[in-house]
């Protein structure tokens, strides 16, 4: 399994001084949380219906750099796995985000500042040994499908979520909606993005729970999983037509703009 970017661990490696805890310990840090109720949230969906190849597990870990440096401490990190059946939601990772109380009031985190205090010293190197095992470790969960249930999930995440502030959402997936709402991927096409979103308006409740989030998702523009593929035929073939690619996207920035509208949207290649 390709590991986490190597300027990264490298940085990680000067926190992260005590052994590497679990993530019931990391759950452990409500007091940052403060008296907010319910405490802001930063949510991450990670698609495990299919294997991570390399490719995939490279844009993971360059994902994930960015990432770790956005997260703000005092909100509550809550990690779900799309599983395969539509809807289902595998919390696989949740902690509140420690951080010194100028960081917490600022919003900004900063991995390598250092406050006074010893024990918030001691639970951030705590938080970030669990959440970087976890990451770490998650190629070792076993792919559960063939279909990828993106929209049920959303919906289910909008009922779980009603009366949460959401400040960051990330989402690693390919986005390629594959389920009963959508049987197209290579023939995606005008057409086809109209149907899902008509079917789309009538599965998600009009609920706006990220009004005040900025969406960002990784990993789009090649199918997860296909390393022999890539292997037998070249990089190229894993990748969606440059038609399909264009309605995908068009499709998910139209969903979280009016379906499901978010304070910002961002789809990358990249990140």
């Amino acid at each position: 399994m390709t590991k986490l970017h190597p300027s990264l661990l490298g940085f990680l490696a000067l926190l992260v001084s005590v052994s590497t805890p679990d993530t019931a310990q990391a759950q452990a840090y409500s007091n940052y949380c403060g008296p907010t109720s319910p405490p802001p949230h930063t949510l991450m969906l990670i698609d495990r219906t299919e294997n991570f190849d390399t490719i995939d597990m490279t844009r993971f870990a360059e994902g994930f750099n960015r990432i770790f440096q956005e997260l703000i401490p005092g909100n509550q990190l809550d990690v779900y796995l799309i599983a395969g059946q539509p809807g289902a939601l595998t919390r696989a990772f949740s902690s509140c985000i420690p951080g010194c109380p100028d960081e917490i009031e600022s919003g900004n985190s900063n991995w390598q500042h250092i406050c006074s205090n010893v024990l918030i010293q001691r639970d951030k190197r705590l938080f970030v040994a669990a959440f970087t095992k976890f990451m770490n470790d998650l190629n070792t969960v076993p792919a559960v499908s063939d279909t990828t249930h993106l929209v049920n999930t959303l919906e289910n995440l909008t009922y779980q979520y009603a009366d949460s502030s959401i400040s960051k959402f990330y989402i690693f997936s390919d986005m390629l909606e594959y389920s009963p709402l959508n049987k197209k991927i290579n023939g995606f096409d005008l057409k086809a993005r109209q149907e899902l979103e008509r079917k789309a308006r009538g599965v998600i409740p009009e609920n706006h729970f990220l009004a005040n989030a900025t969406v960002s998702a990784f990993g789009f523009g090649k199918r997860l999983g296909q390393q022999s593929l890539i292997e037998e035929k070249g990089y190229a073939a894993a990748l969606l037509p440059p038609g399909p690619a264009t309605q995908f996207r068009a499709f998910w920035t139209d969903f979280f703009k009016t379906t499901m509208p978010a304070k910002a949207f961002r789809l990358s290649l990249e990140y």
